[in-house]
């Protein structure tokens, strides 16, 4: 408890600080590189740090359980044959652990709708792995990139209903 604070409102604060710069985030200007690659870490760095807003947000534990991602369009889009490849090339790598591969699986079949695991394995590959603009070929499609970029878009508004969600709580309690 340093300068007042208990854990959870420590928690809130990082929730708040990764959640205003994920959403903010337009581009990264990179000298030496190209816009197109430029983009593609950007759309990654944004998953990432939206990812990392829900961890802040889940270990304040204003709520119970873990959070998940519905968006059954995006989903089917990241199943398509134009784009699996992401997901594919993720379950290849070896840095990702079984068990992750297997719930990427598992999504790629069509078992779960929970965007959760190929959100947080682009975030785990950005930040600790080996992630690469042209590991998943993030460079050369706009539509592999707009694909990112909705799988960032959907966890910050998903971030956003439980924040809002938690505030409400204290409005009925009155």
């Amino acid at each position: 408890r340093k300068q007042g604070l208990i854990p959870e409102n420590a928690f809130l604060n990082v929730f708040g600080t990764r959640f205003r710069l994920a959403r903010n985030l337009e581009a990264c200007e990179v000298v030496g590189m190209t816009d197109r690659t430029a983009d593609a870490y950007t759309a990654c760095l944004k998953v990432g740090l939206a990812y990392a807003a829900v961890e802040a947000l889940e270990n304040a534990r204003v709520f119970s359980g873990k959070v998940e991602f519905k968006d059954a369009r995006l989903a089917a889009a990241l199943r398509d044959s134009k784009n699996r490849f992401i997901l594919e090339r993720i379950v290849e790598n070896d840095v990702v652990r079984e068990a992750n591969k297997n719930r990427l699986r598992d999504f790629l079949a069509g078992k779960s709708e929970d965007l959760r695991e190929p959100i947080y394995s682009i975030r785990n590959l950005m930040f600790h792995g080996s992630l690469t603009a042209n590991f998943l070929k993030l460079d050369t499609s706009k539509t592999r990139r707009n694909i990112i970029y909705m799988l960032a878009e959907t966890t910050l508004v998903t971030a956003d209903e439980k924040f809002s969600a938690y505030v409400r709580s204290f409005e009925s309690a009155d």
